[in-house]
């Protein structure tokens, strides 16, 4: 009767190694992981008009037709884009406006003035399309060094950059132009620094 304790004993722990053995055999490890890779997210967080000669509209103001003239800069709801509305230039006249980005993202962003999107009248626009309009028109626009050629603009994370440019019109021109609305949309791309 001993052996057969001694017997059942020995087949019940060679029974419980054989399954330790084998969960130790088939053990499965589930490893999960998440990879973010940053937010890009440059945005437009102000404009305003820092100039501007005498009659030139600069702020909300009544027209000859009793119509408010507003939104002489305004940025859209997404932060995106800028709208600039001159009004009233006339020979030798001009607006200076400052228009301020940053990046909100997690990531270095670049860009230069030739990537920019613009708008006359809710027409694209290239930059040289642009410049051939004011030209066309005597009007200058004038964007610092952004205008130079070969000008890179990087933005570090959390980082801020003014951009100022003015709409002037030429002393030689011979009219007066009613309205110049120009929307400029900064276009970024991810920095490879």
């Amino acid at each position: 009767m001993k052996s057969k304790k001694i017997l059942a004993l020995v087949l019940v722990i060679a029974i419980m190694s054989m399954g330790a053995a084998y969960a130790v055999w088939t053990q499965k490890i589930d490893i999960v992981s998440s990879i973010t890779s940053g937010e890009f997210a440059v945005d437009i967080i102000d404009a305003k008009v820092t100039g501007h000669s005498k009659y030139v509209v600069s702020e909300d103001e009544t027209n000859a037709q009793n119509e408010v003239i507003t939104d002489v800069v305004k940025i859209s709801d997404d932060h995106k884009s800028v709208t600039f509305l001159a009004h009233k230039l006339y020979p030798g006249s001009f607006i200076e406006y400052k228009l301020t980005l940053k990046n909100n993202g997690t990531i270095g962003a670049i860009t230069n003035l030739e990537k920019y999107k613009y708008y006359l009248d809710n027409q694209p626009k290239t930059y040289q399309e642009l410049k051939a309009f004011v030209d066309s028109k005597n009007i200058t626009l004038d964007i610092d060094e952004v205008s130079k050629p070969n000008f890179f603009n990087s933005l570090a994370p959390k980082e801020e950059y003014e951009v100022k440019f003015k709409i002037m019109m030429n002393s030689e021109a011979t009219e007066q132009f009613e309205d110049f609305i120009v929307k400029i949309e900064p276009v970024f791309e991810q920095s490879v620094k």
